[in-house]
């Protein structure tokens, strides 16, 4: 995942995925997360770089996951959408 926001984290309900969660990744600070149905502020958005990037995600509920970003690709400037799928287990 590059820097910036535009990321959701979405649950699959068994049907279809929710989006839950803004994802906010900039290049100075550690990550954070929005809830997607609250006004989100951005106060730094730099795209590019390329280096490790520390999520940090909210409490998650056993279930299937996934972080999706939807972004312009060079050369043509179509939208691409990238996605992480992960499932969350209870600690039995």
């Amino acid at each position: 995942m590059r820097y910036g926001v535009a990321a959701t984290l979405d649950a699959w309900d068994g049907q279809e995925w929710e989006p839950r969660y803004w994802l906010n990744t900039p290049a100075s600070v550690r990550g954070s997360y929005s809830p997607i149905d609250k006004p989100l502020r951005v106060n730094l958005v730099s795209f590019g770089g390329s280096r490790d990037l520390a999520l940090t995600l909210p409490e998650l509920a056993p279930g299937w996951y996934r972080i999706r970003k939807t972004f312009k690709a060079p050369p043509d400037g179509s939208r691409v959408e990238a996605e992480a799928l992960f499932e969350v287990r209870s600690g039995e």
